[in-house]
């Protein structure tokens, strides 16, 4: 992005953000809602790789116009949650309870009161730039990591700003140890996500597949005894925020340092998969999630005709062999594809030899009529 295309955006934002400011905050909300939902029709990359990512997620226990109606969700909560950044002003004129209720401060407390500091390990859920106002509505000094946006300087600037006015202090990357260091020294609160742990990251489990997971806060944990609260903010009907703040996760401790850190991210995700099993339209299913996974699903469509299935069988042998040479694991399924009587099956040849001309036709739902659910 240009400098002046950057300087244009923040401009917008600053505009956008000061209208909405001045307006009732349940009728912002509202426009944010319809927003989101234009995004859904209109983002279709974004919307293939958030479906994709539910489907992996929760297919097992969710139906597919559950799924559907989830990714319309993740972006009108998106949408919500960057209109409660733009209005972060106003919500701090009125007042920072009117909007958002603290849950467990005693947890907050007892932690600090081992004199070690305090980790939040939270996930990119929910309006999570709000939990930034956990430091102001307690009175302890807080601190966040923020990943920079190299390429936006003055975008990034202004979303640091954002989480200054919230009462937090922002880390750098470039100095986050010793910062952290330093302020787990002095007692204070420091703020870290679990998820999005990219190249750098351990693959663990996550519903069902391995992802990478940050463990930058366990390692702190692990080597200066500093307690891991798990942070949740969630939004209400009303519009306004529950921040949920957990006791403290109990790490386990043995000889293998890495070890150790595999086993209690696996923990601290197992913790969160839980809330979000009940809530999986406030996560930021927007990344690629499964990018890092040391996993490869194969999936065999089997169509009733034994030499078909020996040649694929075959062909996945040999593909789990490059599998393994890359560090990943090969999962089978094999589908048996059942069309839903055999008319139907004589009609889905003649809207494949159209598709072959109208492109536009060419979409997996498409599949629901012709196939038998569980084969869909």
């Amino acid at each position: 992005m240009s400098l002046l295309s950057e300087s244009f955006l923040c401009r917008t934002i600053k505009f956008f953000g000061a209208i909405f400011c001045r307006l009732p905050y349940g009728f912002s909300l509202g426009i944010a809602r319809i927003v989101g939902l234009l995004g859904y029709y209109l983002m279709s990359k974004k919307r293939a790789v958030v479906e994709v990512n539910l489907r992996i997620a929760l297919s097992v226990s969710r139906s597919d116009l559950d799924i559907r109606c989830l990714t319309k969700q993740v972006f009108r909560n998106f949408a919500c949650s960057f209109m409660d950044l733009l209005c972060l002003p106003k919500i701090k004129k009125e007042g920072f309870e009117k909007t958002v209720t603290l849950e467990g401060k005693e947890n907050i407390t007892n932690a600090l009161a081992l004199g070690k500091g305090c980790i939040f390990l939270a996930v990119h859920s929910g309006s999570w730039e709000l939990a930034s106002l956990v430091g102001s509505m307690c009175n302890h000094p807080y601190n966040i990591v923020a990943n920079e946006q190299e390429k936006t300087p003055r975008l990034n600037e202004l979303l640091n700003n954002y989480r200054r006015l919230a009462g937090a202090k922002v880390i750098p990357p470039g100095s986050a140890t010793r910062e952290i260091i330093r302020a787990l020294q002095a007692n204070e609160i420091i703020s870290l996500v679990l998820d999005q742990g990219g190249r750098n990251g351990v693959p663990v489990d996550f519903f069902g597949k391995t992802a990478s997971m940050s463990t930058g806060a366990i390692r702190l944990g692990l080597k200066y005894q500093t307690p891991i609260c798990p942070v949740w903010i969630e939004r209400q009907k009303s519009g306004k925020h529950v921040l949920k703040v957990y006791p403290p996760l109990t790490l386990h401790t043995g000889d293998d340092i890495e070890k150790d850190v595999i086993v209690n991210t696996q923990r601290a995700v197992r913790f969160f998969e839980t809330i979000l099993c009940a809530y999986p339209s406030e996560y930021m299913w927007f990344y690629k999630v499964y990018k890092y996974t040391t996993q490869a699903d194969v999936l065999i469509l089997d169509d009733a005709r034994t030499g078909h299935l020996r040649q694929s069988e075959a062909a996945v042998e040999s593909l789990k062999i490059i599998l393994n040479q890359a560090g990943k694991q090969g999962r089978i399924t094999t589908v048996t594809v059942e069309f839903k009587h055999d008319l139907v099956r004589k009609t889905f040849v003649v809207y494949c030899c159209i598709a072959q001309i109208f492109v536009f036709l060419r979409k997996k739902g498409v599949l629901r009529f012709f196939l038998k659910r569980d084969s869909f």
